[in-house]
């Protein structure tokens, strides 16, 4: 299951419940970051940028939404990826990523907007030489 960082929560309160036409939350780029830790609700993008990993060559993953596919039609308020996830090939150097965030940018400071978070279903060890992927319909986001 996923969650919303509050900055996130509240742009889709406001569109919804106040019909804020002035709040745009469509992207159509979003990127996937692998974290060593569980985020808290309350992190900026230098915060999560923090907790990320920093495995030889590792870069964000950038999904592109404009053409409405990179994910499932939603079914009770659940979705997941459909396309593999793939993320650079792990140089020298690893680390143990155990969660995910989604960000709006790929700055890696606190102009990015953390969008969700969710955590991976076991922690996995990058090591050299790994390719780490969310193969189709691993990534699910479940809002609830």
């Amino acid at each position: 299951m996923a969650g919303f960082f509050d900055v996130e929560s509240n742009l889709i309160l406001e569109k919804i419940l106040r019909n804020d036409d002035a709040t745009t939350i469509l992207r159509t780029t979003v990127y996937i970051a692998l974290l060593t830790s569980l985020p808290s609700k309350a992190m900026t993008g230098a915060q999560v940028a923090a907790i990320e990993t920093t495995y030889t060559d590792y870069v964000r993953k950038s999904i592109t939404l404009t053409s409405g596919d990179a994910f499932d039609e939603l079914v009770a308020g659940a979705t997941e990826n459909t396309a593999a996830i793939t993320f650079p090939v792990c140089g020298v150097s690893g680390e143990t990523v155990s969660h995910w965030a989604m960000l709006d940018a790929n700055a890696g400071d606190a102009t990015d907007a953390c969008i969700m978070f969710g955590a991976l279903t076991a922690s996995k060890l990058i090591s050299p030489g790994d390719t780490p992927e969310f193969a189709i319909g691993e990534l699910d986001i479940t809002l609830s």
